[in-house]
């Protein structure tokens, strides 16, 4: 059947349902093979009675989780189990206008198209894929961290990695996957979900090419020690305590060659610095943030 836009418009546009009500929506899903040929139906959770058309969403599909954007109110039967939506996606707003979502369910069903397909071709290349869980300091964890400690009370339950989290957020929001912690992916996503869940730091997941925000960069630097220690190992030259690996070494020898002493940790050929080069006093870790107009070798360079 042939969806005329007007028949589209009522659909999209009808009242949310009202907080006593099971709302439900229907909800194009961004996956690869038979996954997104169809639409699927998912029930709006009541922290997100707001949620509207064109906005992108966290969804369980079979047993994964996958993005999907609302394409307007649904109906489900009774005796169908429906599955909520697990939370809304930070896009600053919806990904595409109302109007737009109407247009674009009537080429779908024109043009025997599938929904999410028809989606992306309205949307920039490569949006989709930015999807990041962002990390961001509350007002009591910004100030902690600025202080170097997080109050007495919490200050005896956080350890030294969770300080120095929370010290790598107080520049602004990032993604947890540039976050450096000592124990690996699974242990930074632990901690990090242990800190969300002490009112220390919000996890937000956001499209983070959907808004031409800035975008943040970790600069290593050498230190008088780290100098000393590079020139030791120039000259044959043994450093006290364990020995360093040769990629260790190598990060010393290219930030000794960098005329200000300090580089992008993107840019260091040799291998990214470990917290124990940081923690001996060799280099140091700042975050700076860079403008997506600003980032060495020229051009535009979208977000990640």
């Amino acid at each position: 059947m042939t969806l005329g836009l007007e028949a589209a418009g009522a659909a999209d546009e009808g009242s949310p349902a009202g907080p006593s009500e099971v709302r439900t929506v229907e909800v194009a899903i961004d996956a690869a093979g038979r996954g997104g040929d169809r639409t699927y139906t998912y029930l709006v959770p009541e922290a997100l009675a707001d949620l509207g058309v064109g906005e992108p969403v966290l969804v369980e599909f079979g047993r994964r989780q996958a993005l999907g954007v609302v394409l307007g109110e649904s109906a489900v039967a009774d005796d169908v189990a429906t599955k909520p939506i697990i939370d809304r996606v930070r896009a600053d707003g919806p990904l595409l206008p109302p109007l737009t979502v109407r247009l674009a369910r009537w080429i779908a069903e024109h043009y025997l198209a599938p929904p999410a397909f028809v989606l992306r071709a309205m949307l920039p290349p490569g949006l989709l894929e930015r999807l990041e869980l962002v990390a961001e300091l509350v007002p009591s964890g910004r100030a902690g961290a600025a202080a170097g400690a997080v109050g007495e009370a919490e200050a005896g339950s956080l350890d030294a990695a969770d300080l120095d989290l929370l010290g790598q957020l107080d520049r602004g929001p990032r993604p947890v996957r540039d976050l450096a912690a000592p124990d690996g992916r699974a242990g930074l996503l632990r901690r990090v979900r242990g800190l969300e869940a002490r009112g220390l730091l919000a996890l937000e997941w956001t499209l983070t090419g959907a808004a031409a925000g800035p975008r943040y960069e970790r600069w290593i630097g050498l230190t008088a020690g780290g100098r000393e220690a590079a020139t030791m190992l120039a000259a044959g030259q043994r450093l006290d305590g364990r020995p360093l690996g040769t990629r260790q070494i190598a990060v010393l020898e290219e930030l000794v060659a960098s005329t200000a002493g300090e580089l992008p940790s993107a840019d260091l050929g040799g291998d990214q610095p470990t917290t124990r080069e940081a923690r001996d006093g060799r280099v140091t870790m700042t975050t700076a943030e860079v403008g997506r107009w600003q980032l060495a070798g020229g051009g535009s360079h979208e977000l990640l």
